[in-house]
C-alpha cells in the first residue's frame, strides 16, 4: 500500500507537470541614458550603449537584480561594475555577503569554472513561469541555482561593486553546467531548449507614409520565452506549418544567405533597374544591438548612389565618432518621406529559408525630433566585413533558436495559413483542455489498471506462499504427534 500510495502522488504531481506547456518568461526593456535629441553625437553615444535588460529577485533577504543577455556565452552568470553610490542607496542593492542563501561552492570542492578568478556559486532565484494554455504566470523558486561568479584581481577606493546577472544564449558548449535553459529543463519545468524574442508588431509597418519612430523602438517591450515555440505562444500570428529550418556553423548565433543585395538606378530617371549583389556572408547576430552592422562597402555605395546628392545640399550628414559611421538627415520641407521613398530597398536572400527578406525606408530609418537615423552602420575606421544583425532586422521577422541542435527556425510568412480568430482560439483551448483531461484520465486508469494487475500477482503469489508454509508447519505439527505418540508408548512398556 505504500508503494501504491507512494506511485499515485508521483502521477499527481509529476506526470502533470511534464505535460503542460510552460515557457519561462522575462519582460525585456532597453536601457538607456537620457536621449539628447539636439545634440547629434551625444545620441548616437547613448544608441551605441543601450542594451536589453529586466529584473529578477534574488536572495534572503530578497533583492531585485538587473539580468542582461549575452550572446557571447552559454553561462548564467553573475559580473559587477564599480561605481560610486551614495550611501543612502547602499541597503537597497544586492551584496554576496548580505544575503542567506549565497553559496561558493568552489571553496568546497576547488573547483573553477573559466579561470581562477571565477568561482561556481548557487543562490535562490525568483522566476516567472507562463502557462501557454491558461495564460496565466505564476512565481516559481530556484533554490540552490547553479551560476558563475566572476571576479576580479582589483577593486577601487571608494567605489562600489553594482552586481548583475547575465544569461547566456549562445549555442551549448561541452561545459553545460552553468547553463541557464538547461538547469530549467532538468528542474521539469519547460519541455525544451528553445528561446525567442517576442516584439509587438508596429501598427504603422503598413503605412507608407510612417518611417519607425525611434522613441517607440527602443522603448518597446522585449518578451523574451524560453522552453516553446513562438506559434504555441501566439497561434494567432504564427503557424507550424511556416517554420523553414537551418543550422547554425559554429558556436555563435549566424545566418549566411546566398546573396545580400540592392536595386538601383542606371539613370537617373529611374529607366532600367541593375542587380547589384553585394556577395555571400555570414550574419552574426546580437539583439542588444539597435543598428545592423555593414560592410564598409555598402556604406560607400549609398553614400554614392543616394546620400551624395543630400549632403551636398547640407540635408543629410555623415556621423563619424571614435565607434560608428553612418548617416543622418534633417527632416525638412525640402526632405521628407517622399524622399525617404527612393532609398533602394536592400534584400537579404535565403535559400534554405525559402525567402528574401525585404527591409525599405520603412525599416531602415528611424525618427527622432525632426532627424531620420539611419539604423545601418560600420565602425569609424570601417574595418568590418561582414554583416552584424541587431535589433533592426529582427523588428520584422520572427526567429526562434534552439541552442542544443543549433538549429534557427523561421517563420516564412509567404506561407498562408488560416489564422484563429478569438472564438476558434477558445474552442481549440476548450479542445485541448478535454484532450489534457482525457489523456491524465486515460493514464490515470492504465496506472490503476497496473496497480491493480501487480496487486491480484502479489496477492496469488502470498497466497501461494502461505498455503505452503500452512502446509509444511501441518506436516512438521504432524511429525511432532507421532513423534510424542511412541515416546509415550515406550514409557507405558
Amino acid at each position: 500500500m505504500k508503494n501504491i500510495f507512494f506511485i499515485l502522488l508521483l502521477y499527481i504531481y509529476i506526470i502533470p507537470k511534464t505535460n503542460q506547456n510552460d515557457v519561462i518568461s522575462f519582460r525585456f526593456n532597453t536601457f538607456q541614458n537620457n536621449l539628447n535629441k539636439e545634440n547629434i553625437k551625444s545620441l548616437y553615444e547613448n544608441l551605441e550603449k543601450i542594451y536589453l535588460y529586466s529584473n529578477i529577485k534574488i536572495g534572503e533577504p530578497e533583492f531585485s537584480l538587473e539580468i542582461r543577455i549575452s550572446f557571447q556565452t552559454p553561462h548564467f552568470s553573475m559580473l559587477y561594475n564599480e561605481e560610486k553610490i551614495n550611501d543612502n542607496n547602499l541597503n537597497n542593492l544586492y551584496d554576496i555577503n548580505k544575503s542567506n542563501t549565497f553559496k561558493n561552492i568552489s571553496n568546497l570542492n576547488r573547483f573553477y569554472v573559466i579561470s581562477n578568478k571565477d568561482v561556481h556559486a548557487e543562490e535562490k532565484f525568483k522566476v516567472n513561469l507562463y502557462d501557454i494554455n491558461n495564460k496565466k504566470y505564476k512565481e516559481i523558486i530556484l533554490n540552490d541555482f547553479d551560476f558563475v561568479l566572476g571576479l576580479n584581481h582589483y577593486n577601487k577606493i571608494n567605489f562600489t561593486k553594482i552586481y548583475y546577472l547575465s544569461i547566456g544564449l549562445q549555442i551549448f558548449t561541452g561545459e553545460n553546467k552553468f547553463n541557464f535553459i538547461i538547469n530549467i529543463k532538468q528542474l521539469n519545468y519547460i519541455e525544451n531548449y528553445i528561446w525567442f524574442f517576442y516584439l509587438e508588431k508596429d501598427k504603422n509597418n503598413n503605412n507608407e507614409n510612417e518611417t519607425i519612430n525611434l522613441e517607440n523602438f527602443i522603448n518597446k517591450e522585449n518578451i523574451l520565452l524560453i522552453g516553446d515555440y513562438p506559434h504555441k505562444y501566439k497561434p494567432k500570428e504564427f503557424s507550424e506549418d511556416q517554420i523553414y529550418y537551418i543550422y547554425s556553423t559554429n558556436f555563435l548565433w549566424s545566418i549566411k544567405f546566398k546573396s545580400i543585395y540592392f536595386y538601383k538606378n542606371d539613370t537617373k530617371y529611374g529607366i532600367g533597374k541593375v542587380k547589384q549583389s553585394l556577395y555571400s556572408s555570414n550574419c552574426q547576430i546580437n539583439f542588444n544591438d539597435i543598428f545592423i552592422y555593414a560592410p564598409n562597402d555598402y556604406l560607400t555605395l549609398m553614400r554614392n548612389i543616394y546620400f551624395v546628392k543630400y549632403i551636398n545640399e547640407n540635408i543629410c550628414h555623415p556621423f563619424v565618432d571614435d565607434t560608428i559611421y553612418t548617416f543622418y538627415c534633417d527632416k525638412t520641407d525640402n526632405f521628407n518621406i517622399n524622399n525617404l521613398k527612393d532609398f533602394p530597398t536592400l534584400y537579404f536572400e535565403h535559400y534554405e529559408f525559402n525567402y528574401t527578406f525585404e527591409f525599405s525606408y520603412k525599416e531602415l530609418f528611424a525618427e527622432i525630433d525632426n532627424k531620420y537615423i539611419f539604423l545601418i552602420a560600420n565602425v569609424d575606421d570601417g574595418q568590418i566585413d561582414e554583416w552584424f544583425l541587431g535589433r533592426a532586422f529582427f523588428n520584422k521577422y520572427q526567429f526562434f533558436f534552439n541552442p542544443d541542435s543549433k538549429v534557427i527556425g523561421f517563420y516564412n510568412p509567404n506561407i498562408f495559413f488560416e489564422k484563429i480568430n478569438d472564438e476558434d482560439d477558445n474552442i481549440k483551448k476548450d479542445k485541448n483542455n478535454e484532450s489534457n483531461i482525457l489523456s491524465k484520465y486515460l493514464i490515470f486508469v492504465l496506472v490503476l489498471g497496473f496497480l491493480l494487475f501487480c496487486s491480484i500477482i502479489f496477492g496469488i503469489f502470498y497466497a501461494c506462499k502461505s498455503y505452503n508454509n500452512n502446509k509444511k508447519r501441518k506436516r512438521a505439527n504432524e511429525l511432532d504427534d507421532e513423534f510424542e505418540y511412541f515416546e509415550n508408548k515406550k514409557i507405558i512398556n
